[in-house]
């Protein structure tokens, strides 16, 4: 929890100054139930130069007023919050709205995960943007239409079988390979290439299930080929906003080796907003192998892996065909992407959480509390604090 004070002693009313000869910058801030996660920065793009940023906050849904006599230029607000949960609507009314000379520039509702951010005004050479916009509707990018997998029993796992500009899992994903319910269960699970399965526990649509790959090529290539940059997409369905859920990124150029070898590509945080998909996704070279599969490991908290032994982690794999590279590029180097960056896990809420996930074994600062069958609650194991 931050221990530092605001960085400016807010004030509960406004107080735009009627002298403000320059530009008057208004932000209005009402904290969430959790007061602590909340901070924001104000930019002079012109400059690049933080003119103003307030963070830890100490009181909860409490509603702060800050006015600003400001050079002309255009300026970027910032807010954040440290959970990825927004400040609005689930653990409390918490909101924002920024006025630039007493106009509504941004109204932000509070409604956002990790971040949300709003450019407003113009710097001194700055072109202002025509009043009307031309009605020529702009060229489409043509859409690439995903080659389907079929299931390979052979193999255990969705595959596509010709080589194509990109391929999909299509519906052979959809949900875990066990749920609480029969007939929600995925099909031909665990669809992996090894011994990997997924976690005995959870039910479809409320914990966490990898629902689609797509393998697709990029940058106007027409097939998957050694060489070329494809991007990687998963579609999950988290467990809440997915604060607690990570998707691994890996990738075998041999897929069928009996024990295939998994190189890791990268990891992404599923937060988002509770109760919908999400699509993830990451950019990755193809190497040399005439038949590549990528996996993705969908874990609640945990660690970086190829095959997490969480209880409700999905583990999923789809194999596709690559084209050898052409021969201009057999001797070049491989184009080299940029690492993808850690991910920082979060702080996990117990308050939050269900009994059940509560005192799940991935779980290591949570326990369950007061009684069961819905009758307590769950604290942190150190503290035992609880915040109704």
């Amino acid at each position: 929890m931050p221990t530092n004070i605001p960085t400016n002693v807010p004030t509960i009313q406004s107080t735009n100054s009627p002298t403000c000869q320059k530009m008057s910058i208004e932000i209005d801030i009402t904290t969430d139930n959790y007061p602590e996660e909340t901070s924001w920065e104000l930019t002079n793009k012109c400059t690049g130069v933080v003119v103003k940023s307030t963070s830890g906050y100490t009181e909860a849904n409490k509603s702060y007023s800050y006015s600003e006599c400001m050079e002309p230029a255009k300026y970027e607000f910032k807010i954040n919050d440290s959970y990825g949960d927004g400040i609005c609507c689930s653990y409390g009314n918490g909101n924002f709205a920024v006025r630039e000379n007493g106009i509504p520039v941004v109204d932000g509702g509070g409604q956002f995960s990790q971040e949300e951010s709003k450019t407003f005004g113009l710097c001194p050479n700055d072109t202002p943007a025509p009043q009307s916009q031309p009605t020529t509707s702009p060229t489409r990018s043509p859409t690439i239409l995903a080659t389907v997998a079929t299931y390979d029993s052979d193999l255990g796992v969705p595959r596509c079988s010709t080589i194509e500009q990109s391929c999909s899992s299509g519906d052979l994903l959809v949900s875990r390979q066990f749920s609480d319910v029969e007939t929600q269960k995925e099909l031909n699970g665990s669809n992996t290439l090894d011994s990997c399965t997924d976690g005995a526990s959870g039910t479809y649509k409320n914990d966490e299930s990898i629902e689609q790959i797509l393998v697709r090529a990029t940058g106007g290539a027409l097939q998957l080929q050694a060489g070329n940059v494809v991007e990687i997409e998963a579609v999950v369905w988290p467990y809440g906003n997915g604060g607690a859920d990570y998707a691994d990124f890996y990738h075998t150029d041999d897929a069928g080796a009996t024990d295939p070898v998994w190189k890791i590509i990268g990891t992404v945080h599923a937060i988002g907003v509770a109760g919908e998909n999400r699509i993830l996704s990451v950019p990755h070279t193809l190497t040399v192998g005439s038949l590549q599969a990528v996996r993705v490991n969908f874990r609640y908290q945990g660690e970086q892996s190829p095959c997490s032994a969480g209880s409700y982690d999905d583990h999923d794999d789809l194999v596709f065909p690559v084209a050898p590279a052409p021969a201009e590029l057999v001797d070049a180097s491989p184009i080299v992407l940029a690492p993808i960056a850690p991910v920082k896990h979060v702080e996990i809420k117990c308050e939050t959480l269900e009994e059940e996930r509560c005192e799940d074994d991935a779980s290591s600062t949570c326990r369950w509390q007061g009684g069961k069958s819905g009758m307590g609650h769950c604290v942190n194991k150190e503290t035992g604090a609880f915040k109704a």
